[in-house]
């Protein structure tokens, strides 16, 4: 009797698996057709409502800028706080040429603080090295 028991709670417990699994499949099939319109259930896959191609650019944007803001004047705390608002000041943006623009003028930024830090870098040289007076 504990046999069948036992047998029973386990077909009860696998057939509730099964439920939860063809629910799933369903949100999915129907999450496809209502973004693609069409109903084919072999393809049918979640689609994330980020999937955009210049994700990657804007991810290697921020990590850029990031580790650029390690040697801010203003401090590394400073540089991250207003990095970090700045992206998320525009991460409802979802025009690819409006994203091109802005990756653009990230790159721009980048390369103002490799100036930044070349010159102050030079400033420090000259200092050590030549005298003051002339």
């Amino acid at each position: 009797m504990c046999r069948t028991a036992r047998f029973t709670v386990h077909c009860s417990q696998r057939k509730d698996k099964l439920e939860r699994r063809r629910f799933c499949v369903t949100a999915r099939v129907n999450l496809h057709i209502i973004i693609t319109g069409v109903h084919e259930v072999q393809k049918a896959h979640f689609v994330p409502a980020m999937a955009n191609p210049l994700k990657s650019e804007v991810i290697r944007l921020y990590k850029n800028l990031l580790y650029l803001g390690r040697d801010y004047p203003q401090g590394s705390a400073y540089f991250r706080e207003r990095l970090k608002s700045a992206f998320m000041k525009n991460r409802d943006v979802t025009d690819p040429e409006k994203i091109k623009k802005l990756v653009a003028r990230g790159d721009f930024v980048i390369k103002e603080l490799e100036a930044l830090y070349f010159l102050r870098k030079y400033r420090a040289m000259k200092k050590r090295y030549y005298d003051p007076d002339k």
